[in-house]
């Protein structure tokens, strides 16, 4: 009955956006917004259900957008790049002779992200669509991520991972991390006083989501983002907050560990000695995890084959300079590169969004995203002093603490690229709709107040 009545919430909701976004095609994007994070229908009917509903909607709102006579793709530099980027991917995949037909499906979704990404930055078109599109990411991935903190302590749910399109619990802490940002700067521009403390409340719940997925370069990564936030906002709670994590971690992971291995055992499948809630046991487990941290590089298996499999892409990338393996192809074409004699098996990932792109697409093609992310950043900073000369002090405000939002949250996202492959993920992309969009809105901004002072 409970699984009906979410099937039937969801439709009801994709019939209003539906309905809305040939109103105006800004609200199909909102209802794209919630597919492309949630995922819902990964709730209800499965992965697949969830892809092409995600289709289904992103075609909606350019058929509207092109029915409302909209230009659907920006005039913009860091367009330009996201083309470029995506034509050496294709590239990649034209010069090989056998192209498996997964990889063909996967360039297909990455078309559709990037596309999407870039009709999203001509469709946010006033200060208004900007905060409730800030907002929407911010809720969307925030109450989901609360959800996953909040019952994943204290049901015991272990390496949390979110919808299965994110990939495992080190691509969710990514979304999460870069998140963040976003939950925290729409929250302190809620006008309403309970409105700002439940956005706290749901900041701290996916910090303790982060927690949860058990991810060690996520936990890294959640260090570095609450110390730029703190940087950034020179907010007391939030330093205590980081102190706060500070302590509890050097105190968990540098006590001594008397726990014995049987006991471990116990503990890790989830057997409760009744001495132990279950808030303690996934504490107990999230300790042993974070203590590998203490030990050397190269005592970790984990990090041994890690490091392996990004020599195996250098090697790719160098074999092949100009194209690569083909893009999607790291994983087929790794037992060929492989000088293990498949010590750590066959089909293996890289786990480093830039070394991954080095293998599949050749240097061209990767310089070319690095410079996509760089060119972006810069682009924050240009907003942010273009902006000191409005007269408007409210939207100064804004679009200053949202490019602040953007550059933490594109940190985020270079960061944690280096544990996991993080291509897919929508809050990058939704980075680039927004730097285009706060792009264009500022100059808009300082022309129009130029006009009306005339």
């Amino acid at each position: 009955m409970w699984l009906s009545k979410r099937i039937v919430f969801i439709l009801a909701i994709t019939g209003v956006g539906v309905i809305a976004s040939f109103t105006d095609a800004f609200y199909g994007l909102l209802l794209y917004t919630f597919y492309s994070f949630v995922s819902p229908l990964e709730l209800t009917w499965g992965g697949l259900a969830g892809a092409r509903f995600s289709f289904m909607v992103g075609g909606v709102v350019i058929l509207s957008a092109l029915m409302q006579r909209r230009n659907i793709f920006p005039k913009h530099v860091i367009a330009y790049l996201c083309i470029l980027f995506l034509f050496f991917c294709l590239f990649s995949l034209a010069v090989r002779i056998d192209v498996h037909p997964n990889a063909l499906t996967r360039l297909g979704v990455l078309t559709k992200i990037i596309l999407m990404a870039l009709v999203a930055a001509v469709l946010i078109r006033t200060p208004d669509q900007l905060r409730l599109y800030v907002l929407a990411i911010a809720v969307f991935v925030g109450l989901l991520g609360a959800y996953y903190g909040v019952f994943g302590l204290f049901a015991g749910s272990m390496k949390i991972s979110g919808p299965g399109r994110i990939g495992d619990n080190n691509g969710y802490a990514v979304l999460l991390n870069a998140t963040l940002p976003f939950i925290y700067y729409a929250g302190i521009h809620l006008k309403r006083i309970y409105l700002k403390l439940l956005a706290k409340i749901v900041l701290l719940a996916n910090i303790l989501a982060v927690i949860l997925t058990f991810s060690r370069g996520g936990f890294i990564t959640l260090i570095i983002v609450i110390a730029l936030l703190i940087f950034s906002t020179r907010k007391k709670w939030l330093l205590f907050l980081l102190l706060f994590m500070a302590c509890f971690t050097l105190f968990f992971m540098w006590q001594n560990n008397d726990v014995p291995s049987a006991a471990k055992a116990q503990i890790a499948k989830g057997k409760n000695s009744g001495e132990q809630s279950i808030a303690t046991k996934t504490i107990e487990l999230w300790r042993q995890r974070m203590e590998t941290l203490k030990q050397p590089a190269e005592e970790i298996e984990t990090a041994r084959s890690r490091i392996y499999f990004w020599e195996v892409a250098m090697d790719m990338g160098n074999a092949n300079p100009l194209t690569g393996v083909g893009f999607a192809h790291y994983q087929r074409e790794f037992k060929n590169y492989d000088k293990t004699g498949g010590l750590y098996g066959g089909n293996r990932a890289v786990h480093n969004i830039f070394l991954s792109l080095l293998s599949e697409i050749g240097y061209i093609g990767t310089l070319v995203f690095v410079l996509l992310i760089f060119v972006c950043l810069d682009t924050t900073f240009k907003i942010t002093r273009r902006m000191r000369w409005s007269r408007n002090y409210r939207l100064t405000v804004e679009f200053t603490d949202y490019a602040k939002m953007l550059r933490i949250s594109l940190a985020a996202f270079f960061i944690g690229g280096f544990f996991v492959d993080t291509l897919f993920q929508e809050i990058f992309w939704a980075i680039i709709s927004l730097s285009i969009a706060m792009d264009n809105l500022s100059k808009d901004i300082l022309i129009n107040q130029d006009e009306i002072q005339m």
